[in-house]
């Protein structure tokens, strides 16, 4: 199985903006867990959405990840996320 969803999970995905709760990305990391999805990591540009203001305006996040199994992942061993943007 894999799965690919926005959210930003620990602090260092997002540049700019409100800080997220660390509670929460902590419930979502626990939740994943819980279910046995894992990040599939990814190569690219670090963060996937921009709010496309310019200076202290910008904010920049990684929402974009893919989420496997750790059997899909034996399953499909040279599978790679690859953020185009």
């Amino acid at each position: 199985m894999i799965a690919v969803l926005g959210w930003t999970v620990i602090v260092v995905e997002m540049v700019g903006g409100v800080p997220r709760a660390e509670g929460r990305m902590i419930a979502f990391r626990e939740c994943l867990a819980r279910i046995g999805l894992c990040d599939v990591g990814y190569s690219g540009h670090a963060y996937t959405w921009s709010n496309k203001q310019s200076g202290r305006d910008n904010i920049q996040e990684c929402l974009d990840r893919g989420l496997a199994t750790e059997s899909w992942m034996e399953a499909f061993p040279r599978f790679r996320v690859s953020h185009l943007t």
